[in-house]
Formats: structure tokens, sequence, C-alpha cells
């Protein structure tokens, strides 16, 4: 067989060289086209959960949050691993995936699971909301914002605030249109909030509850929405 593909090779010089060059054109072209990634990203399917009650000690939140997630997410089809953490106020939940299992479809599962369980907990400053689609090696960029107070207009506010507000209303929006950015994160600065210090005398004398007040600045803030 080998003698007989050398005698052919011989007596079809010209056939063969033609063939060894549409060999390699097609080989180069391959090659060109082939997707090279300089990082592989080898990060396990993972979503990610956010739960935020402010107020809570960690330990209320591993209890009450944490601790429900984690039960309800340990019956899904393809789960590998569930790992948490629970901080004053904040509870993260990550539920991992077998390397098979398409993203979306396992997000799908996590969404549906959470809707079934959202009656069994406590009630939360916002509903338990699932992470944006990125992997531990997804993270590309960070930025860092900085200004001269005496140069820039706060508007009366400090520096650290009017930065977080800058970027959380408009670099963040500017940045999220960008082909290929899942989510902008931000970290650090001093978010604007409006605290009510309740005077334990005053309710006394108008005959009011703790409660009392929080249903008012509720109604109210519902009527300015």
């Amino acid at each position: 067989m080998l003698n007989n593909l050398i005698d052919l090779s011989l007596k079809k010089a010209g056939l063969m060289a033609l063939l060894s060059v549409i060999i390699i054109v097609f080989g180069i072209f391959n090659y060109q086209q082939m997707p090279v990634d300089a990082f592989p990203d080898i990060s396990p399917v993972m979503v990610p959960i956010f739960s935020e009650a402010h107020g809570m000690a960690p330990q209320e939140m591993e209890r009450l949050v944490t601790w429900p997630i984690e039960s309800a997410m340990n019956g899904l089809p393809g789960v590998t691993q569930i790992k948490s953490t629970s901080a004053f106020g904040l509870s993260v939940v990550y539920v991992y995936f077998s390397d098979e299992t398409d993203i979306y479809f396992a997000r799908q599962l996590v969404a549906e699971r959470l809707g079934g369980i959202s009656s069994e907990m406590p009630q939360l400053d916002t509903k338990p909301t699932l992470g944006p689609i990125s992997t531990g090696l997804g993270q590309i960029f960070i930025y860092y914002l900085s200004a001269d107070p005496d140069k820039i207009d706060t508007g009366g506010k400090s520096a650290a605030t009017w930065l977080r507000e800058l970027n959380d209303w408009v670099i963040k929006y500017q940045l999220q249109t960008v082909k290929g950015v899942t989510a902008v994160l931000s970290m650090g600065g001093q978010v604007l909030q409006y605290q009510v210090r309740v005077d334990p005398n005053s309710l006394q004398k108008y005959h009011l509850r703790i409660n009392d007040v929080v249903e008012a600045i509720n109604a109210d803030r519902k009527s300015v929405v």
C-alpha cells in the first residue's frame, strides 16, 4: 500500500504538489480564523444571588435569608456546590453548576426557585436578585474617580458623595452601553441618605408609636414616587 502511494506520488508529481499547496493554504486560512483567547476563562458555571435587608445583623441574615435560599437551591439539577456569605444587611449565595450546564438555563432555574420561596422570606428592602452574567475572570477594568472640591461645584455635598452620585447616575449608564460590558459595580464613596432621628419624648407627647412614624414615611415616599 505504501509502495503504491509512493509510486503514485512520483508519477503524479504535479498533482501532489498542487494538493500540498491546497492543504497548506487551507491550514493557514483556518489558523487565521481560529478564535484565540489569551486568558481562557476556566471559571465554573455560577449564579450569584444578592439579598439586602438594612438593619439585620449577620447572624439574622444567615438564619432568615441565607439558609432558606441555600436549602431551596440544593435540589436544583446540575448543582455541584453552594457557597454563601452573610454580612451586616447583606447576603450573597453562590450556586455552582456542572460545566456542561448552560448559564441561561441555570439562571432560569435559580430565578424560578427564588420565586417559589418568596413567601417564606422575611420583609427585605429589595427582593433577592441574581447577579450579572460574569465570572471571577470577567473583571476587566477598575477605575477611580477623584475631584478637587475647590474647582468643582458639588452642590454643597461632600466630594465622596458627589463622586458616588456621578458614578451611579452618569458614568455607570454610559459604560453599560459599551458592547460586551455586563455590569458596572460601584464601590466606595458615600451614598446620600436621609435619616429620621426619633425623639422618644415627642412620641409620648403626641401618643405615637414608632410604627406610626414608619408608616407615615412610607406613605410619603410612595406619594412622591
